[in-house]
Formats: structure tokens, sequence, C-alpha cells
């Protein structure tokens, strides 16, 4: 009874490793399938930016950072996930390219990872413009 469902979890090393560098560079390259290409880039990103943001801006405050550090942080941040992001729309449009059954979804994920890339752009280079 115990081996009945040791078939159901044994992944047989099909399941792709995530997070690991190969997987990375293989998803930025745009050879993953769409789904993963865009949920992991766009949503993983944001699970591991946005926390990332917050606990900087906290411990930067409690060393007593001062506005230009933080301004030079701020753009630090916002130009490496703009990078991301940009890097990630091209990855997503070779995903979509190669996904016709998706139908118009993959043109606004497209869209989606590029206004978040244009988005983190204009946030990078707000300290630049005085804002």
């Amino acid at each position: 009874m115990a081996g009945d469902y040791e078939d159901l979890t044994d992944d047989h090393g099909t399941r792709p490793r995530y997070a690991s560098r190969g997987w990375v560079l293989s998803m930025l390259r745009g050879q993953e399938g769409l789904g993963d290409t865009f949920w992991v880039g766009c949503l993983g990103m944001w699970f591991v930016a946005a926390p990332g943001a917050v606990l900087g801006a906290v411990l930067l405050r409690a060393v007593g950072a001062g506005p230009g550090l933080m301004a030079a942080a701020q753009l630090l941040f916002f130009g490496v996930l703009a990078a991301w992001f940009l890097a990630l729309t091209r990855a997503v449009w070779c995903a979509a390219r190669r996904t016709p059954q998706a139908g118009a979804w993959r043109w606004a994920g497209l869209a989606i990872a590029l206004v978040q890339g244009l988005a983190c752009l204009a946030l990078a280079l707000m300290p630049l413009a005085g804002g």
C-alpha cells in the first residue's frame, strides 16, 4: 500500500529546476515555455524584489543613510529591475512566437513585461530628474 503513490510523486528527472542558474539563463534566452517565462519571470521576480526593497530601505534608514544614498540605492535597485524586465520582454517575445495556441494572451504577456521594464526604468531615472 505504501508504494501505490510512488509513481505519482516521482518526477523521473523531468521536472524543471526553477531558479537554478541554467534554468534562468535558458528562460532569458527564450527557450522555456511561454507560461514559465512570463509567470516565473514576472511574478517570481517581484516575490524576490519587493521584500528586498523593503528590507534594503529599512536597513539603509536604520544606519542613517541620507537622501543621496537613498537616491543611489533607488537608481541601482530599479535599474537592475529594468534590465531584468527588458531582458524578460525579449524572452517572452521569443516564447510567444513559438506559442500561437496562446492567442492574444501571449501579446498581453509581452505588453505586461514591457510596461514593467519601462516603469522600472522610469523609477530608476527619477532621482536623476529630481523626483
